[in-house]
């Protein structure tokens, strides 16, 4: 199985009928491409689509090899001023925004992200780009936490495993002096999802 769906890269060949790519180009891919046909698709939500492929999800192998043969309205031109690494970035990139679109994240919010993670830290990236006024991000590892406070996190929070979720949430009101306006979970773990509905509410 071959690994990875953040990537960039560059127009090698193209299959007949493509015209908004040329041979050369730099593009970024966007790792999953859906039927097309389903109702999901035909209103504009694919990321729904029941027949989603997806690079490195098996059995679709990833991008992590010389070639990669990918449809071509998936693949994206990137402008000469955005490199390859930050090209691959994009996909991540696009999950914060959408989170923190969804979330309704606007000037002056209080926000706290669980975990700090990768998808953790570009979601603090995008909350402070939407106007966040403070960013509270919690994780068990602390290296990762250095990571988010050099990226602008306003209050870094090392959870401890005998912490309850309670505990967690009362702490980050402690730090914040208040609840959060809004909360993004980005770990999936049950304690983490619990301390954002206790901190809520």
């Amino acid at each position: 199985m071959v690994l990875g769906h953040e990537t960039s890269g560059t127009i090698s060949a193209l299959g007949e009928g493509v015209a908004h790519l040329k041979v050369g180009d730099r593009v970024a891919v966007e790792p999953g491409y859906p039927c097309r046909m389903c109702d999901f698709c035909k209103t504009g939500r694919y990321n729904l689509c029941a027949e989603m492929k997806f690079a490195a999800t098996p059995p679709y192998h990833g991008t992590l090899c010389r070639y990669y043969c990918h449809p071509a309205d998936f693949c994206f031109k990137l402008p000469d001023s955005v490199s390859f690494e930050e090209g691959a970035l994009l996909e991540p990139v696009s999950v914060g925004v959408h989170a923190c679109r969804r979330a309704g994240i606007t000037m002056g919010d209080t926000v706290l992200v669980c975990g700090a993670g990768p998808i953790g830290l570009v979601n603090l990236l995008v909350a402070k780009a939407c106007g966040a006024s403070r960013v509270a991000i919690t994780d068990l590892d602390e290296k990762r936490l250095e990571m988010a406070q050099k990226l602008g996190a306003d209050i870094t929070i090392q959870v401890q495993r005998e912490q309850t979720a309670k505990e967690v949430a009362s702490r980050v009101r402690e730090l914040l002096n208040k609840a959060p306006n809004k909360v993004i979970e980005c770990t999936g773990a049950e304690s983490s999802v619990n301390t954002g509905i206790y901190v809520s509410t």
